[in-house]
């Protein structure tokens, strides 16, 4: 993944792969570069919890 995973440098999130990976690394700052369809990874396990859900950025 590009970026660091600071907040001035996030890692960016391109592919399905990259969004699957997050959740390896729940501290990290992430930013989405484009629509992500995760519909072919059957069922993809939404990312963090009702109160840190994953938006985005």
């Amino acid at each position: 993944m590009l970026g660091a995973g600071t907040q001035s440098n996030p890692y960016i999130i391109q592919t399905p792969q990259d969004l699957h990976n997050v959740r390896n690394n729940l501290t990290a700052y992430y930013e989405l570069a484009n629509d992500i369809d995760m519909g072919s990874w059957g069922n993809f396990t939404p990312i963090g919890t009702s109160s840190t859900r994953f938006k985005g950025n």
